[in-house]
């Protein structure tokens, strides 16, 4: 069931999902069970949270659209809506307030807006030393999905970011028709499920990452002794065997964390 005379919304880059196939099909990649909690980013009108509530109560949406929490609440009188912006929300104050289940596995789902699916695909990175995150899955722009699932030479900043906190998987892609309205470009299923060890480094790998790939063309150890970050570069090179002619696509997210580990921030960087 969907809304009728919804004023759609580009400042929060509305393009709701319309068919019930693709729909589906990301539901069940969350393989739902009793222990989880199913967190939806953008519930929108609730097409996608129909299905999710056909296989649990477990269930919290997020939507920063204060026109549609009343619409979703009618439509389901059971479940739990927060009128926040996920990239302000204080998740784990809200859950720990209202006495959810610590044991609980959270898996989250969305249809992000295009605009900004990375930022909340990186808060929900940041979130796995919080939460007891198993899994993500989400649609996003076709070619941001696939940049998440890049490989070796080939690396992109954000897939090698993904990869210190997920094993990224490449779904399928969904035709700009199955949309409303229509966005310009097709969107893409990707899902994460997230690692069980983390680094406790994680957000300074991020940081590395970042810098590695700040100037592509460039070896990575130029990029990072231009960023006057770090101190002994040459010799965390060395210790790990790692070519000074090698690039930022090359690295293996073993890799970056066993470069990080060995790197001395500069005073300049504390």
């Amino acid at each position: 069931m969907q809304i009728r005379n919804h004023f759609f919304k580009k400042e929060f880059g509305q393009n709701f999902l319309r068919n019930k196939k693709v729909v589906s099909k990301l539901v069940s990649i969350l393989n739902i069970s009793p222990l989880d909690l199913v967190v939806e980013i953008g519930p929108g009108d609730g097409f996608i949270t129909e299905e999710i509530l056909n296989q649990t109560t477990n269930y919290l949406g997020i939507e920063v659209d204060s026109d549609l929490i009343p619409v979703l609440k009618d439509k389901f009188t059971k479940a739990k809506f927060i009128n926040e912006d996920f990239l302000k929300v204080n998740l784990q104050g809200y859950l720990n307030e209202n006495e959810y289940d610590q044991e609980m596995n959270i898996k989250f789902i969305g249809n992000l807006p295009f605009n900004n699916s990375k930022d909340i695909i990186s808060t929900v990175f940041h979130l796995t030393k919080k939460l007891n995150i198993e899994l993500a899955t989400f649609v996003v722009q076709e070619e941001v999905s696939q940049s998440y699932v890049s490989k070796i030479p080939n690396m992109t900043p954000i897939g090698a970011i993904a990869n210190i906190y997920a094993e990224p998987k490449k779904f399928e892609t969904i035709a700009r028709k199955y949309f409303e309205p229509s966005p310009k470009v097709a969107g893409g299923i990707i899902s994460f499920p997230i690692k069980e060890n983390i680094p406790d480094s994680a957000i300074e790998i991020e940081k590395l990452i970042k810098v590695g790939f700040s100037s592509p063309r460039k070896t990575l150890i130029n990029n990072i002794k231009n960023s006057n970050r770090y101190n002994n570069v040459d010799d965390a090179f060395k210790s790990i065997g790692l070519s000074l002619n090698s690039r930022a696509a090359e690295i293996s997210s073993d890799t970056w964390i066993m470069l990080n580990n060995n790197l001395i921030l500069s005073s300049y960087s504390l």
